[in-house]
């Protein structure tokens, strides 16, 4: 029973082996109606959430409900990230515990997938892309400590669903990172600082002046995602969209769903 608990519990395991014990943790807590909250008993229902509208978020930061004229600054701190932004919609339930789901004890692959799909097709509604021609799709990278902990790489995941639904063609390795601390209580120039240090250009090249999609989870400053369209932009890309699964401002208070914690 001792030796059990310790194998469901992941002590002391290989990553890969928490990841086994993760999935039968879930598993076992869904059949035995345990994990109301948690990723068990998350259910993929379309009925649960609707998108947000295309002109309902500021093209150029992402921002919600913008006051602004359309195409311009939305308010006070807007600053464009890239060359527009898509966004699927706010971060809160059920958007928010879908995003953690796919990255917490152990990862949802499927659901990842699944929201990928819906992100993509959101970019085709937004028009942002062109007729003809098929963009580049490039997730966020994530730390390896942190992919290794998590045992998935969700920005992967949901930018593979974003390229089959907008039938671009993803690369993996055009952006690496090395690691960095806490980004949890950072303002967005601290934040920034952190990420220009952190995210680099990877191994595999840019076709220069190409179209690229930016994946991630979640905007929260749009620090990051800054850091990473300037080394989109040293590495050949063209036009740079923006696309993320949910959006939100500071302002609003503490993160409910996928704030991205650490660099």
């Amino acid at each position: 029973m001792i030796a059990g608990a310790l194998v469901l519990a992941g002590f002391g395991l290989p990553v890969a082996m928490r990841r086994a014990a993760d999935q039968c943790r879930r598993h076992a807590d869904a059949w035995l109606g345990a994990d109301r909250g948690g990723v068990g008993s998350i259910e993929r229902d379309p009925a649960r959430f609707r998108p947000a509208v295309p002109g309902t978020w500021c093209r150029r930061c992402g921002r919600l409900d913008p006051s602004g004229p359309p195409g311009g600054p939305c308010g006070p701190g807007c600053r464009a990230l890239g060359d527009g932004i898509v966004v699927l919609g706010a971060d809160e339930p059920p958007l928010a515990d879908w995003v953690r789901a796919i990255k917490r004890g152990g990862g949802d692959p499927e659901l990842g997938t699944w929201l990928g799909d819906r992100l993509g097709v959101q970019l085709v509604a937004a028009g942002v892309l062109p007729k003809t021609g098929r963009p580049i799709v490039v997730p966020m990278p994530v730390a390896g400590p942190r992919r290794a902990g998590r045992g998935i790489d969700h920005a992967e995941v949901i930018a593979a669903g974003v390229a089959r639904a907008c039938h671009g063609r993803l690369r993996r390795r055009v952006l690496t990172h090395t690691g960095g601390g806490s980004q949890a209580l950072r303002d967005r120039r601290e934040r920034l600082r952190m990420a220009s240090g952190t995210i680099r250009t990877g191994r595999e090249q840019l076709p220069a002046g190409c179209l690229v999609v930016l994946v991630d989870d979640v905007r929260t400053t749009g620090a990051t995602l800054d850091a990473a369209v300037g080394r989109l932009r040293e590495a050949g890309a063209g036009r740079i969209v923006v696309a993320v699964l949910a959006a939100r401002d500071r302002r609003d208070g503490p993160p409910t769903g996928g704030d991205r914690e650490e660099l």
